[in-house]
């Protein structure tokens, strides 16, 4: 997982592109982010960090009580997702650009899934 999360994310910044990856085989959730930051080896674990915050910060917007995916909280539901099992990380740079991947498998996010899948935080 974390090899396919770091290929897309070398992907995207050898590109300066931002898009999901086309390879679904086999198939995974997917979370991408970029951001600008004035980069060194050290800050590497916060930049991962900081783009996993945001993905989860979405739980304000998610309705517990009208579970479903929506597009302002499909990276939240898929990082909380209960069925997937394994992630991968990737982080790759091209200047002062910085991109973060996150594979999940099995992915998340399927319709009629969401309230077993998607606890509410006790």
């Amino acid at each position: 997982m974390d090899a396919k999360a770091q290929q897309w994310a070398e992907y995207l910044a050898k590109t300066g592109s931002f898009q999901h990856s086309p390879d679904t085989n086999p198939p995974i959730g997917e979370n991408i982010a970029m951001s600008w930051a004035s980069y060194s080896q050290k800050n590497n674990g916060a930049l991962v960090k900081e783009a996993v915050n945001n993905w989860y910060n979405e739980v304000s917007q998610y309705s517990y009580s009208n579970p479903g995916f929506g597009m302002n909280t499909g990276h939240f539901t898929q990082v909380v997702w209960k069925s997937s099992k394994y992630l991968g990380l990737g982080l790759a740079v091209k200047g002062n650009s910085v991109y973060i991947v996150g594979n999940y498998s099995p992915p998340g996010n399927f319709q009629g899934d969401f309230k077993a899948n998607v606890k509410k935080p006790v």
